[in-house]
């Protein structure tokens, strides 16, 4: 799936929960941010990333499924490639949503 060097996506997604009996449902939001893989195992899952260039690297430990790594491939690689290489810190590979995501490395 993954390897040394690929950009791909994190969607991460946080669910809110209410107490009992509030009548309240639960809400899930969902953050999309672009990240390169520094490291992934011979299967090809994420071991660590990289949030921009000349970030620390991160090591992914997801005991609880929150996060999701999705593959950007073929022509979409090398835009997101150059919107990677371009960005100056982290919130210029965040987003909301997949389209704003994919609007912005279309756009690079």
């Amino acid at each position: 799936m993954f390897k040394k060097g690929d950009i791909a996506a994190k969607i991460t997604t946080t669910v809110a929960h209410y107490g009992f009996g509030s009548g309240r449902a639960p809400s899930a939001h969902h953050s999309i941010e672009i990240i390169r893989i520094a490291s992934a195992t011979r299967e090809g899952f994420v071991k660590s990333y990289q949030t921009c260039e000349g970030s620390p690297v991160y090591k992914h430990y997801d005991r609880i499924g929150r996060v999701e790594f999705l593959t950007i491939g073929g022509e979409m690689q090398a835009h997101a490639q150059r919107l990677f290489a371009a960005a100056v810190d982290t919130s210029a590979l965040r987003f909301d949503d997949r389209e704003a995501a994919k609007a912005a490395i279309l756009a690079a």
